[in-house]
């Protein structure tokens, strides 16, 4: 109902892969579309207040009058019945629409659930970025403090990688089975393409496409929703209410430049900072003092060491340190 009243790019997109899955539906679909279209929703109020004594009669199939409500005047339920199959009509619809929506989107249990099939687990400690090939020749790059578990042989009509950290997907297009990437909360589905997904634990997900086209949905959604489409140069920031994620114009460099060594801080916070230092660097820092509410630091490095990393930090936001062996002491 949404997209035949309110149509967005993305339900466009959404419902024309649906219909491309589900041709023995096409009839059913465009008669639902056509009711729609003829229904108006917003109807009569008052039916609302007369609905138990309408039933009622209906039920009963008594052709007797009832009292319009501070009218006096006298309606035949014979002459409602046109409302009434509207009514019915619209809420078949909306049952029938909502089911087509959430069973196209709706998450099956991982494959890795099942004791046949064999994973590889590939995992990075901090400070170390590797690329490899998964069955299908996609190309991932793993960044450091992350892992991606993958079947052996990708067998079925679905590819599927669980990840947690950060990683860059080249993927090989096989337009016979769908691949899809699980990262937190989110599943993002693959149109043939290359992107960015960031995953770390306790840190937002956010998923930045290159080239192509991705979908992305929650994995375990409430109700029926209509998934966020990415084209290349936008990238999806999630919210804990998947409906309000939000879809940005993003910096190349910040979202895809750790592929080429380039260290990049864009806005970042002193957490932010130290999270990434760490995992880049493997080494543990301490903080101490407390850094205000707008502390910021901006900045790109291009396969530096720590301390040329740390040294210009200290210029442009005034810091100490103090760096010993993986040790890091930063003085606010």
């Amino acid at each position: 109902m949404n997209w035949v009243k309110n149509p967005t790019e993305e339900s466009d997109v959404f419902w024309k892969e649906w219909l491309g899955r589900h041709p023995e539906c096409h009839e059913q679909f465009n008669m639902a579309r056509g009711t729609i279209e003829r229904v108006n929703f917003k109807g009569d109020a008052r039916i609302g207040e007369r609905k138990e004594e309408i039933l009622d009669a209906i039920l009963k199939e008594s052709t007797s009058s009832f009292y319009k409500k501070g009218k006096g005047k006298r309606i035949p339920v014979r002459k409602m019945l046109p409302v009434l199959y509207k009514l019915v009509a619209a809420s078949v619809v909306f049952i029938l629409m909502s089911t087509y929506l959430y069973s196209s989107f709706s998450v099956h249990a991982p494959i890795g659930n099942s004791p046949s099939v064999e994973f590889i687990t590939k995992s990075n400690p901090r400070g170390k970025k590797t690329s490899f090939f998964l069955p299908d020749k996609t190309k991932v790059t793993l960044n450091s403090s992350s892992s991606l578990s993958y079947s052996t042989d990708f067998k079925g009509d679905i590819r599927e990688v669980f990840l947690e950290g950060e990683a860059y997907f080249d993927v090989s297009h096989d337009p016979s089975r769908s691949f899809l990437v699980w990262s937190g909360e989110v599943i993002t589905q693959v149109h043939g393409t290359a992107f960015n997904v960031s995953a770390y634990p306790e840190e937002p997900v956010n998923i930045a496409l290159e080239r192509g086209l991705v979908s992305v949905y929650p994995t375990n959604p409430e109700r029926p929703t209509i998934p966020y489409y990415l084209k290349p140069g936008e990238m999806l920031d999630v919210q804990s209410d998947f409906e309000k994620s939000e879809k940005l114009k993003y910096n190349y460099s910040s979202e895809f430049g750790w592929k080429e060594g380039l260290l990049v801080f864009n806005g970042a916070d002193l957490h932010e900072l130290t999270s990434k230092l760490e995992r880049w660097y493997n080494v543990n820092i301490t903080v101490e003092g407390k850094a205000s509410d707008t502390w910021r630091v901006n900045g790109s490095f291009d396969n530096e060491s720590l301390e040329n990393v740390l040294k210009g930090i200290s210029y442009a936001r005034n810091i100490r340190y103090e760096l010993s062996g993986d040790q890091v002491k930063i003085k606010i």
